[in-house]
């Protein structure tokens, strides 16, 4: 990966934001049907299409080809992450919620184990079980409307 790609696109970025400004006072500054403004508008424009249309090929050739994720790493910090314990919140209440995530915080285990650990229950005064709780973090049931 090429440290200086991310910071050529930071540049680009700012070049293109600067050519909007442009754009929206020319947008602005134009009277009636007749926009004198519109050279600088589609300079502007056309500056930012090209800027753009030939940075994201080199930026996507040189930095972003080849990336990969690391699942596995990925996974290990998020079940550790304090985070997490947001999901279980409508389940489990509020107060039970902040002790699993000192738990996790504190001695780094997982919020399954630290579910388990404490013996947490529902509002039913049931106790959550490791499948209950891969119910409640699976990611489908965290992005998913009922």
């Amino acid at each position: 990966v090429n440290p200086v790609m991310p910071e050529l696109m930071n540049q680009i970025s700012y070049a293109v934001q600067g050519n909007d400004l442009s754009i929206s006072l020319a947008v602005q500054n134009g009277q009636l049907q007749l926009n004198v403004m519109m050279p600088l508008l589609l300079i502007k424009l056309s500056e930012s299409q090209k800027l753009l249309t030939n940075s994201l090929r080199v930026f996507t050739d040189t930095c972003v080809a080849g990336l990969a994720v690391n699942e596995t790493g990925v996974k290990h910090k998020l079940d550790r992450s304090a985070v997490l314990v947001t999901a279980l919140n409508p389940t489990i209440g509020y107060e039970a919620a902040a002790k699993v995530a000192k738990l996790v915080m504190s001695e780094n285990k997982t919020v399954h184990q630290a579910v388990l650990e404490l013996g947490i229950t529902d509002h039913h005064g049931c106790v959550l079980d490791e499948a209950r709780l891969n119910e409640l973090l699976s990611p489908d049931s965290m992005v998913t409307v009922d």
